[in-house]
């Protein structure tokens, strides 16, 4: 008499974010089905057509190491108490954009006393919206954030000594 084997169930695998600056990591988790126990989750990355195991990525959780660029994951699931081929869940990519690069438009720039500036902070790079905080320093050692400075663009106005200003990309 031959008894059908037991199916083994797709882990389903979901991420801590998919859109990540690099130098980041991300948290995976496998969810199993009723079926799965005595069964052991493998993770892989992607590499070019080839899907490899990571070493000591074992378990229904994996965290990254410090990603920079943008990568594919998935987990795959092997039963002991099943003849069935381990299965494996669907990829998840992981996109990785550069860290943002700030500059500031209207830098080193000399102004008669009392005068007014206005400088812009060009972002390149990065994930998302960017958001701005600008701050000042007498020494450019110790910053100070201007009170509602948070915009793109910022106006400097009655200066009488020499300033330095930053913006928090």
């Amino acid at each position: 008499e031959v008894l059908p084997a037991t199916p083994i169930e797709t882990p389903v695998i979901s991420v801590s974010n998919d859109t990540i600056c690099a130098g980041s990591g991300v948290v995976f988790s496998a969810t199993l089905g009723a079926n799965s126990t005595d069964c052991t989750v493998q993770w892989q990355q992607k590499f070019g057509a080839w899907w490899l195991n990571i070493q000591g990525a074992v378990g229904l959780t994996y965290t990254t190491p410090v990603l920079t660029t943008t990568s594919r994951y998935r987990a795959v699931l092997t039963c002991s108490n099943s003849t069935c081929l381990p299965v494996a869940s669907d990829p998840q990519k992981v996109v990785v954009f550069a860290e943002p690069l700030a500059s500031i438009v209207g830098n080193n720039v000399a102004i008669c006393e009392g005068g007014e500036v206005t400088l812009t902070a060009d972002v390149q790079g990065g994930a998302g919206q960017a958001m701005y905080q600008w701050q000042e320093s007498t020494d450019a050692s110790t910053w100070t954030d201007i009170v509602g400075a948070t915009n793109q663009n910022v106006s400097i106005t009655g200066i009488t000594t020499t300033m330095y200003y930053r913006a928090k990309v």
